[in-house]
């Protein structure tokens, strides 16, 4: 647990060495859980422990400076050995799960650094066509009105709302979805992306700072819905197998693998199949349809090409 100022004045000795490298704070991220600075610079990606006192400058000297055999002879001598080798243990899996993340970064393939499994990071070849478009035309509707509303391919319910329409924006969704399919779905709300890692940061989006900063400090609200059924009918119809799991199929795979659990909606699960290859869906594709902004064609040309996995 670093000290943040000691933390700032690393960052400021990197960048002070190297006005060209870029030292990255990884836990004011909110999505780096690894070592406490990401550095990048002309020797590659690094990861940084930034550590503080005397106990952890005597256990780096042992890690660097000393052999394993005279490691073990020095740390009888320490006054508490005992909480000393706490310690150090720690340091070294701290360590140990920084060079497998930065293996995994540099190669796209390696031993995943919280899990035992191995990782193979991949590039989907297909288009990754985002509905801006449609926002954009919502946007334009709210110049002249409080409320835009619009149905994305049959399966992303998407509303925007300003001024008197703020308190009811889920609500309407709700009973608009409620219309449409007499059923109910989780409401998503645009702005909980901020907290949301492993999607494109909303300061990416392209709606100017304006509509950005309306969206954040909630002077402008953006609502989604996703239907699940009209999914996994819209994958069918375009190619791609998919049903949902019964109650006791999606309890198997939960108790199976505690590490990777499947996205669940009313106790079942999703399951795709691609001729031989079939996965279990997890909670990604509701990023990438929410926060990502991708149509659900584009998601499903993504999901024809990854190999066999267990769950994506």
């Amino acid at each position: 647990n670093s000290n943040i100022d000691t933390v700032i004045a690393t960052v400021k000795h990197y960048h002070d060495q190297d006005e060209d490298c870029f030292a990255l704070m990884a836990d004011i991220t909110g999505l780096l859980d690894i070592g406490d600075i990401l550095l990048i610079n002309n020797e590659g990606l690094q990861h940084i422990e930034v550590k503080e006192g005397s106990v952890n400058r005597e256990i780096i000297d042992l890690i660097n400076n000393f052999s394993k055999e005279e490691a073990d002879k020095k740390i009888q001598t320490v006054s508490n050995p005992k909480d000393f080798i706490k310690h150090f243990d720690r340091t070294l899996k701290q360590m140990e799960k920084g060079i497998k993340a930065m293996e995994l970064l540099k190669n796209e393939e390696g031993p995943d650094p919280f899990r035992k499994a191995n990782v193979k990071i991949r590039e989907t070849k297909a288009e990754m066509k985002q509905y801006y478009d449609v926002m954009f035309e919502m946007l334009e509707t709210l110049k002249t009105k409080d409320w835009a509303y619009q149905v994305i391919e049959n399966v992303i319910l998407i509303g925007i709302y300003k001024n008197s329409f703020l308190p009811m924006g889920e609500e309407i969704i709700k009973h608009i979805s409620k219309e449409l399919s007499q059923k109910e779905y989780p409401i998503i709300s645009y702005k909980d992306q901020l907290f949301t890692p492993f999607k494109q940061p909303i300061f990416y989006k392209p709606f100017g700072k304006e509509v950005l900063f309306d969206i954040i400090f909630g002077r402008l609200k953006v609502i989604l819905l996703i239907n699940f059924d009209n999914l996994i009918q819209f994958f069918n119809i375009n190619g791609v197998e998919a049903k949902w799991l019964s109650r006791k199929e999606t309890a198997s795979i939960i108790d199976q693998d505690k590490n990777n659990r499947p996205f669940v909606f009313e106790n079942r699960a999703i399951e795709l199949k691609m001729g031989e290859k079939s996965l279990v869906l997890g909670d990604t594709f509701i990023v990438r349809l929410a926060y990502d902004n991708l149509y659900p064609s584009a998601l499903i040309e993504m999901y024809k090409d990854p190999p066999a996995n267990k769950q994506q």
